[in-house]
């Protein structure tokens, strides 16, 4: 893997692990037509003998992923036992997850999305809740409420791929900037232009990764990360607010 210079933002680093804060647009790790400029590319840059060369090669020390245009928290594992730990955290949701996201629609409550996630027979690159799919749980709350929209916090109790962004879209509250699973860009009924406008050219799903916790390798103690929303989202929020 060829290092990649980009300026990462580290949480937290060790003999065992990295927190990184990842930016939006950039992409995990290769594959799917992406062989360069990755996260993964850049962390070389920083910690070139530091990955855990477990697994994939393309795909050393990565041990959960975001979606290209996802922002936030991640660990990524800098030795074997790290690796491993951080791997069965994950398989025994001892590993905490949670994401802040602005979407369509206004909750009267939070809810526990209780649906099965599998390949969507339609679209080979989307997902889609199904009954012989994976059995997949979000825990959504509501953060606050605005006229046609929501801010959310969604904790994961399992980790499939898209799980928040086809969860929230099966029960009609697709977030914002999300091309795949709200491809039709539908704005509630009787927005205004200025906000329409802003939801329309928001280039990204307004999601990000804001909590993450898990237990300490030294320490036995449960350690956690937050990250804020970055600008473009609170933008976003902004104009919302205007037109409550």
């Amino acid at each position: 893997i060829e290092p990649y210079d980009y300026p990462q933002k580290i949480l937290h680093e060790d003999d065992h692990l990295i927190v990184v804060n990842k930016d939006s647009g950039m992409v995990t790790h290769p594959g799917d037509g992406t062989s360069a400029d990755t996260l993964v590319h850049a962390l070389m840059h920083h910690y070139p003998d530091q990955l855990c060369p477990i697994g994939a090669p393309e795909r050393p020390g990565i041990v959960h992923r975001l979606d290209k245009d996802t922002s936030g928290l991640m660990v990524v594992a800098g030795s074997l036992s790290a690796h491993k730990a951080l791997t069965e955290a994950i398989l025994h949701r001892s590993l905490s997850r949670s994401y802040e996201a602005v979407c369509e629609g206004v909750l009267i409550s939070g809810q526990d999305i209780d649906a099965p996630i599998g390949r969507d027979p339609r679209n080979r690159l989307k997902k889609a809740v199904r009954q012989d799919g994976k059995n997949s749980l979000s825990i959504m709350r509501i953060i606050k409420r605005y006229r046609k929209h929501s801010l959310v916090k969604v904790s994961l109790a399992t980790g499939r791929t898209h799980q928040i962004r086809v969860h929230l879209a099966n029960k009609k509250l697709p977030i914002i900037g999300d091309k795949t699973y709200n491809s039709a860009g539908n704005i509630a009924k009787e927005t205004s232009q200025e906000l329409t406008e802003s939801i329309r050219s928001f280039p990204r799903q307004a999601l990000h990764s804001c909590n993450l916790s898990f237990k300490d390798m030294s320490s036995d103690n449960i350690i956690s990360f937050e990250s804020d929303l970055p600008n473009d989202i609170k933008t976003l929020i902004n104009t919302i607010k205007k037109h409550i």
